[in-house]
């Protein structure tokens, strides 16, 4: 069989792996496959449970990126992406899995405009948040490429957004390696077990990414899922396995991965990775360091790229909270010492005088048996 590698060709081009098609309204860009996202910037806030965001109904053909991008030596940034694969038929008018009633295929976008602005408006409920257009939308997307290493002015026409962000940028794809601009790409999943803002704390001077991705279901969807997934767990032991499934899912369910992104140069590779691993370990994290499943993870992790890196088990969420970079504030109420006491205080009216006459007589007759 031919090969294109004898005449320094690839026969699949970077940008062929990339959906992102075209800005089509100015908060939303448009998929080469019909799927559509937009980028929410928020500031990452303190949350108590008495004020948590409305929860939305979300069910299979959305998915939400929450993404943290950090420049070297700069302040990092917070991103919520609300994506959408509108499903329907030829045969009928109406979408599937829209979250209202009676969508028309043919206005799968000024719908999803809607819903994005019922996201936005319900997390300014708890903290600043804007709608990203045209420009910054291009902005998140190329450095989720190569991590600020490469800048694209947007052009007068903005699409394919695919080969407009990827041209410039020099990938290498190794057996279990890539490498961006000769930077070796190091990824670590996290499955559990870590402080986000102790993290981020002791990278200030480093780039990454840190994203994380919820393919959502339903309830219902979760629950067969999960039902699925679990259906050999506990035979015969029914107690122990409604026990071992309690908590699992919550108002926002789905597919979940959360991965750390990296470019390293040559010098950092010798130190870096190591550095990392210490600090989780430090905070008895668990992680993966990925090696066979890197370009998986990588694709997985892009704005919009829900179909790769989407493996079960499924996982739950209680609020959108738990799921955003938002720390949960508990109110502690001080407690008077005293004050509870006297609550506990049982009033007995007592004789006293009468007591010490009966005590009386009973120590004079000790006495005089002495």
């Amino acid at each position: 069989m031919a090969s294109l590698q004898q005449y320094g060709l690839q026969s699949t081009a970077v940008e062929e792996y990339i959906p992102w098609g075209g800005i089509v309204e100015p908060s939303v860009m448009k998929q080469k496959d019909g799927s559509m996202f937009s980028v929410i910037a928020y500031t990452p806030y303190k949350r108590a449970k008495e004020q948590e965001v409305p929860v939305i109904p979300f069910c299979r053909g959305w998915v939400l990126w929450n993404e943290h991008q950090q420049r070297a030596d700069a302040l990092g940034r917070d991103f919520l992406i609300v994506c959408w694969n509108p499903f329907y038929s030829m045969a009928k008018k109406y979408v599937d899995n829209s979250l209202d009633p009676d969508i028309d295929k043919d206005k799968t976008v000024p719908y999803f405009v809607t819903v994005v602005d019922r996201v936005l408006k319900n997390l300014q409920l708890v903290t600043s948040a804007n709608l990203l257009t045209y420009q910054d939308i291009l902005d998140v997307c190329s450095f989720s490429l190569s991590l600020g290493d490469h800048y694209e002015k947007m052009p007068d026409v903005p699409l394919y957004i695919d080969a407009l962000l990827s041209g410039e940028i020099d990938f290498d794809f190794g057996a279990n390696d890539i490498y961006i601009n000769k930077k070796r790409l190091y990824s670590v999943t996290m499955m559990a077990g870590y402080d986000t803002d102790i993290v981020y704390g002791k990278l200030k001077h480093i780039a990454f990414r840190h994203t994380k991705r919820l393919v959502l279901f339903n309830p219902k969807q979760a629950e067969k899922s999960l039902k699925k997934y679990t259906s050999r767990w506990f035979p015969s032991r029914s107690v122990l396995k409604k026990e071992a499934l309690k908590g699992i899912l919550g108002s926002y369910n789905g597919y979940y991965t959360d991965n750390f992104l990296f470019l390293l140069d040559e010098k950092a590779q010798e130190t870096f990775p190591a550095y990392f691993e210490k600090m989780l370990n430090a905070q008895g994290a668990s992680y993966i360091v990925e090696e066979f499943g890197l370009k998986e993870t990588f694709w997985g992790s892009l704005p919009g790229l829900f179909l790769a890196n989407t493996k079960p088990p499924i996982r739950g969420f209680p609020t959108l909270g738990d799921f955003l970079h938002a720390t949960l504030v508990t109110t502690v109420k001080k407690r008077d010492i005293l004050e509870d006491a006297k609550k506990k205080i049982i009033h007995t009216p007592v004789d006293i005088v009468a007591h010490l006459e009966d005590y009386e007589p009973a120590k004079e007759e000790e006495h005089v048996s002495n």
